[in-house]
């Protein structure tokens, strides 16, 4: 929506493409650069992480739009708000990595597991996953209001593995 959205500003060309892949390499590496570098607080250490991964991005993503590409700032935002307490939020924003791409689910796994069972707020587990659900029941009920639940299971669920 997003994509199709600026295609309608710039126009529905190649540099259009090229300059959106870019902006969001470029976001990803400046979150993961603030990210690091409150986490380990050494810049130099921050430097060769992020080093590592922009040489290393091009193998694992690409240099084109992929949802690969654009979930990683959700997850980021969410492992970030994680480290910050912000249990709602995160869930918020790691539903929305799940709409991007089906794979948020297996991230929505590990942070429930961190929130159980290392820092074991039983109650901060409630609030992760009442965030994630204030993405996912809209979204469902719209479905159902359409008459288009089914459909989207079997374009979503069904197919997605028959494909694997």
């Amino acid at each position: 929506i997003v994509l199709a959205d600026i295609y309608k500003v710039f126009g529905y060309t190649p540099i259009t493409l090229k300059m959106f892949t870019w902006s969001l390499l470029l976001i990803n590496d400046l979150l993961i650069y603030t990210k690091l570098k409150k986490i380990t607080r050494n810049l130099k250490l921050t430097l060769i992480f992020l080093i590592i991964y922009v040489f290393i991005q091009p193998f694992l993503q690409g240099n084109m739009i992929w949802p690969d590409l654009v979930i990683v700032p959700f997850l980021l935002l969410s492992v970030f708000l994680i480290l910050n307490k912000r249990f709602l939020w995160s869930g918020i924003a790691i539903g929305i990595a799940g709409l991007t791409k089906q794979t948020g689910g297996i991230y929505f796994i590990f942070i429930l597991l961190y929130i159980g069972v290392l820092i074991r707020k039983y109650r901060k587990v409630t609030y992760f996953v009442v965030g994630t659900l204030a993405v996912f029941v809209p979204l469902i009920f719209l479905l159902l209001t359409q008459n288009t639940l089914g459909d989207f299971i079997n374009w979503v669920i069904i197919h997605y593995e028959t494909r694997r």
